[in-house]
């Protein structure tokens, strides 16, 4: 079974190295729609109001373009990863292509957005394009992955579409995506974003694929510490973006392409830090899809504090979306404690058999003694 870079260091029972990469066809169309939804409402409504629950009620035709767009690209994207055996630096290259596509050319921020504290080189904010990268790589493409891996544990690192679903997926994609090449303004940086995405994209798919890390023996963090650590990410990241770029600026002066360049610099380190940290944890024996749950849950609770707390975000109804996502994430990780437990004492009922009472094969020895 192949495990995605972002649950390395997880332990399942079926983990052999005999087990195969395609299992026994199983129907997988009800994982592939809950992947596309929270694909979906995790970048678009949960961490953000960009597609409000207000906007979904007032426009309802919302909700199923996002769930095409960043559901089919995360699908893709997981289908890559597990089937040509990719690792990390295939896994952000791909979310950065994703990001690419999904700012440069579909929604075109980087040439209409400015936000205190950047400005335009050109008709490009590319320090607001950096930062809406980071963004698409950790929320928009390895939160979804990873939380469905959670919600499916018997899927995790298993394929989920056939050879016909994937060119028909690829087929999708890339329409939705060339469509928007034709909006008139701006249509020569949308083209040249997409072929660079595009080619990004390759070189993401043609790296070699990871080798097997050396699970470390430290133990990966308690669930709290991580649920802290997801919350304080997603508070440091929107302090980051939003504050820096603005105190950067007043301290430069007139110098403004150098605020630029240092808002930049500072984006790609803060990102550094936290796939440092990512990487480390996830590579640690022990480390379960528990784990990556209270990591999740952490990113989420924090856009589920602010939706309830804050007034400004009440006409948007976001608090209909963040407090029952919220109780889900509650419910799972009682699930998975469950499951954890009977694995548990799976294998402590195997472990109770003594090797003594084992044959040569392995079988368990007959007593043929006489009465």
């Amino acid at each position: 079974m192949r495990q995605l870079p972002i649950l390395e260091g997880q332990i399942r029972p079926a983990d052999t190295e005999t087990a195969p990469l395609v299992p026994r066809r199983r129907r997988t169309w009800y994982v592939v729609l809950v992947l596309c939804f929270f694909a979906a409402v995790i970048p678009e409504t949960l961490t953000t109001t960009s597609t409000s629950v207000a906007k979904i009620i007032t426009q309802p035709a919302s909700l199923p373009f996002i769930m095409l767009f960043y559901g089919v690209a995360d699908l893709l994207i997981r289908e890559a990863l597990v089937r040509r055996r990719l690792g990390w630096a295939s896994l952000i290259a791909l979310g950065i292509a994703f990001g690419f596509l999904n700012e440069g050319v579909i929604a075109g921020t980087w040439y209409t957005v400015k936000p205190d504290g950047y400005i335009f080189i050109g008709q490009i904010n590319f320090a607001w394009a950096v930062a809406l990268t980071v963004f698409h790589v950790f929320i928009s493409v390895i939160a979804p992955i990873a939380f469905v891996e959670t919600l499916f544990p018997s899927r995790a690192g298993l394929p989920l579409l056939r050879r016909r679903g994937i060119i028909i997926s690829s087929v999708v994609f890339l329409l939705l995506t060339s469509l928007f090449l034709f909006v008139e303004g701006y249509r020569p940086y949308r083209i040249a974003v997409f072929v660079l995405a595009m080619l990004l994209a390759t070189v993401a798919l043609r790296l070699p694929a990871a080798r097997p890390r050396t699970l470390s023996a430290t133990l990966p963090p308690s669930l709290w510490r991580l649920r802290w650590a997801g919350f304080f990410a997603m508070l440091s990241y929107f302090a980051v973006i939003y504050l820096i770029p603005q105190i950067i600026l007043r301290l430069a002066g007139g110098r403004l392409i150098a605020a630029q360049v240092a808002d930049c610099v500072i984006f790609v380190l803060f990102s550094a830090l936290l796939l440092f940290a990512g990487r480390r944890w996830t590579g640690r024996a022990g480390w379960s899809l528990r784990h990556t749950l209270a990591l999740i849950t952490g990113i989420l609770a924090f856009s589920t504090l602010l939706t309830v707390a804050i007034p400004f975000f009440w006409p948007a109804l976001e608090f209909l979306a963040t407090m029952p996502c919220l109780v889900l994430l509650i419910l799972l990780d009682r699930r998975l404690r469950r499951r954890a437990r009977l694995l548990m004492d799976g294998d402590a009922a195997h472990d109770e058999r003594d090797p003594q009472d084992l044959d040569r094969g392995g079988n368990l020895a007959q007593d043929n003694r006489a009465n």
